[in-house]
């Protein structure tokens, strides 16, 4: 069954509200706390945070909208990395419209407070060859609501990353193109099919979608 370009922008609807919504992601585990016993972590433009000790993260790769992540008190190990889109001048029929610049991931150490509202502080850039400069030796900060310094990066240690098991959605049933047709709704064929994609894939696949 193929996706009709109308349902692919409709998942990537879905995916835009969850992240500008004002409900904070969950970035820990066990129960969900209520908000006055976690920090905020704004994850604002350019930055994907990818995991949470060690854990992965929800990721929505809307790189020009702002996340609010959810962390327990305590020590917390953020990976993360830049990310930003430049329109780009359209040679040919085929070719891209947009070109993604990256770093390299970057992890960092923060020892948070239950109500404090902390964020990224990294240097700007203006257009895509500032932005390939910055990518190239990114670095960042994280502070709080006082301005005070709580953590720059490092090198990732690349050991600490565990990917969340998807294994066991949908009642731990393996998810394929054939779900479309096996009955399941096409929406949550496309959510789970999501889950299981890869980062580089989705990147790919909303580029296209969005053209």
């Amino acid at each position: 069954m193929k996706l009709s370009r109308f349902a692919i922008i409709f998942l990537g609807g879905l995916f835009l509200t969850a992240c500008s919504s004002n409900k904070l992601i969950k970035a820990y585990e066990g129960d969900a706390l209520t908000k006055d016993k976690v920090a905020t972590l704004t994850a604002g433009e350019n930055i994907v945070l990818l995991s949470v000790n060690g854990k992965t993260v929800p990721d929505y790769l809307l790189t020009n909208i702002s996340v609010n992540y959810g962390l327990v008190p305590g020590d917390n190990t953020l990976v993360f990395q830049y990310e930003s889109v430049w329109a780009k001048a359209k040679l040919g029929q085929d070719s891209p419209r947009s070109e993604a610049v990256a770093s390299e991931p970057r992890q960092l150490l923060v020892n948070v407070s239950a109500g404090d509202r902390l964020s990224f502080r990294y240097p700007q850039a203006g257009n895509i060859r500032e932005a390939k400069a910055l990518a190239s030796t990114f670095e960042a900060e994280v502070v709080n609501q006082k301005g005070t310094v709580l953590g720059r990066s490092s090198d990732v240690v690349v050991e600490q990353i565990q990917v969340a098991d998807t294994s066991s959605s949908a009642g731990g049933s393996n998810v394929s193109v054939a779900s479309l047709d096996n009955g399941l709704p096409a929406i949550e064929a496309m959510k789970l099919l999501w889950e299981k994609t890869s980062a580089e894939d989705k990147k790919t696949f909303l580029k296209w979608a969005f053209q």
